[in-house]
């Protein structure tokens, strides 16, 4: 029950901020590894293919409640940025998250995160979650 977020990168005064020119278009390999895989032995394994026009954006698979779209601000110099967002629900809780995100994105990068929700009816779903993801590209053509 992933969704996609949809990371777009901050513009502000002060020293020039890197310019984002999104990832190698392509097929990308993505293994995340989080606590709430525990039915899939942690990790979890997919392909994704990248639009080759560059929208100054990339997406990052995280599990976030409906409705929990917008953009998640990337700050710091590449190749490290660190991004923070918290999103209210319509359900009345309240996911917050942050990490970092590391690489050269044309051949692969890292993320790592973690989602703390607190507000949920379910206490089950209140607490701490920490995620990983390993993206490698595989191909200029996807397949």
């Amino acid at each position: 029950m992933g969704a996609l977020l949809v990371v777009a990168l901050a513009t502000g005064c002060g020293p020039a901020k890197p310019t984002w020119s999104g990832r190698r278009p392509g097929l990308w390999r993505l293994t995340m590894t989080s606590e709430a895989l525990v039915l899939n032995g942690g990790v979890a394994t997919t392909t994704q293919c990248v639009d080759p026009t560059p929208k100054g954006a990339t997406d990052l698979p995280v599990n976030l409640p409906p409705g929990c779209f917008g953009p998640l601000t990337f700050s710091g110099p590449p190749p490290s940025w660190t991004f923070n967002k918290t999103c209210p629900s319509p359900s009345g809780e309240t996911v917050t998250i942050s990490g970092t995100a590391t690489g050269d994105f044309k051949d692969r990068y890292s993320v790592q995160m973690t989602l703390t929700t607190s507000g949920a009816t379910d206490s089950a779903r209140n607490g701490v979650v920490r995620q990983s993801l390993q993206a490698q590209w595989i191909d200029k053509i996807c397949h």
